[in-house]
């Protein structure tokens, strides 16, 4: 079972590395595209400005999702624990 688990993440590194290639040189296309025209210099610089604000406020929020997701699943554990025992030395019979 590990073997089968090691092959597909190993098949899922070499696609997620070819795609993150693929997006770096389709990004560099597109800046120089851009630079290549004085007006839309400044509005590169403001969308990436833009962009970084962007990209940092939804890694944040994706992340602090994480974390209430975690935490609930926890607390669903520790009450369904904490039940269980409680209920043991409740009970009559």
């Amino acid at each position: 079972m590990t073997e089968i688990i090691a092959k597909i993440y190993l098949l899922g590194e070499q696609f997620f590395t070819y795609i993150l290639v693929f997006m770096c040189v389709m990004a560099i296309i597109w800046t120089f595209q851009l630079m290549k025209d004085p007006g839309k210099q400044f509005d590169l610089a403001m969308d990436l400005f833009k962009n970084i604000f962007v990209w940092t406020w939804k890694g944040v929020l994706l992340l602090w999702m994480a974390v209430l997701f975690i935490f609930n699943m926890l607390m669903r554990v520790f009450t369904v624990t904490f039940a269980t025992v409680r209920d043991f030395f409740v009970s009559k019979n």
